[in-house]
């Protein structure tokens, strides 16, 4: 019975403001996150590179994003990494930072890349679920 009031008086009010602080740092986490990507959007679409092959021409407006990764450090982001396609099957390197930086990527380049830039995300969520919430709530 005392076991029980010690945790309800020490422990249910640490659980309480751990919780506060999870919420609202997830919160701004995410609120700056929207709007690094709504900027690097707006750069995107202005983007076009001109070539002698059509193939090799990128339109930001007409091309698809396949694989997108956030630089951050500390909950400051650096620069937006993505991975996009132009309307002839053509993969790109395009990084938001400034001036914004464009590249082709051959076929072999791709298949590396997207494959580190999703395990990065993958660690970093990770990383970021375990460093805030104690073992008890991760599922």
């Amino acid at each position: 019975m005392t076991f029980l009031l010690i945790f309800l008086i020490t422990g249910l009010p640490t659980l309480a403001v751990m919780y506060v602080i999870f919420f609202f740092g997830s919160y701004a986490y995410s609120r700056a996150k929207i709007k690094e990507i709504s900027s690097a959007d707006a750069i995107l679409k202005k983007i076009k590179l001109k070539a002698d092959d059509p193939k090799y021409e990128f339109d930001g407006a007409k091309a698809e994003i396949v694989v997108q990764r956030l630089e951050h450090m500390r909950y400051t982001f650096e620069d937006l990494h993505r991975i996009c396609r132009n309307e002839c099957g053509e993969y790109f390197l395009l990084i938001s930072c400034s001036p914004p930086y464009i590249c082709h990527l051959s076929q072999e380049r791709v298949r590396e890349a997207m494959a580190e830039m999703e395990l990065k995300n993958k660690y970093e969520q990770d990383v970021f679920i375990n460093k805030l919430l104690p073992k008890s709530f991760i599922v």
